[in-house]
């Protein structure tokens, strides 16, 4: 009997679904978007959208041969260029391109970027071209060639989710059971 009633915290913490991670969802989000060419931002002031749960707050950047749609999702960030005047045309050397800050998590405030997968179709865009921060993620696009529904896909990896004061005692409760039950073993042995 004794031996079911050290295991008691353990099935206690599974059932109350503190051994999973939360997914972080930039859902609810108020997040600023800039387009820089060089130091200056070419769209002028900065935008804002709040984040949805369909994808839907649409930014949008009038380059003149083409427009960027930038789509973002619970936590990934699609930009999709659409048709061009000109073929092919190439960023310039002072192009630097999409930058996305205020990236926070709603249900996970203490949450950070640490890190990002990249899917793309652009030639020469890598992942070296994609640097980030802590609530903030940056596209350098210089040089590159882009063509008509040219797209870069950038899912954002942050870190887990800092356990609340009632899990760490929830999981401390166990502890003074596992460490009778253990002391109650070594006197039967002695």
């Amino acid at each position: 009997m004794r031996r079911h009633l050290v295991g008691l915290p353990v099935v206690a913490l599974l059932i109350s679904g503190v051994g999973s991670v939360a997914h972080a969802t930039l859902v609810g989000d108020n997040v600023r978007y800039d387009f820089f060419l060089g130091v200056d931002n070419i769209g002028g002031t900065p935008l804002f959208a709040i984040v949805v749960p369909d994808g839907a707050p649409e930014f949008r950047t009038n380059l003149g041969p083409t427009t960027i749609f930038v789509n973002l999702n619970a936590s990934s960030i699609n930009f999709t260029f659409g048709n061009f005047t000109v073929p092919n045309p190439t960023f310039g050397t002072l192009s630097t391109g999409p930058q996305l800050s205020s990236l926070d998590w709603v249900d996970n405030p203490a949450a950070e970027i640490i890190g990002f997968g990249l899917e793309t179709n652009i030639g020469r865009l890598t992942n070296d071209l994609v640097s980030f921060g802590p609530h903030e993620i940056r596209v350098n696009l210089a040089g590159l060639t882009v063509e008509s529904r040219s797209f870069f896909d950038i899912t954002l990896q942050v870190s887990e989710p800092i356990p609340e004061p009632g899990t760490l005692l929830l999981i401390g409760s166990g502890l003074p059971g596992v460490g009778l039950g253990t002391r109650r073993r070594r006197r039967g042995l002695n």
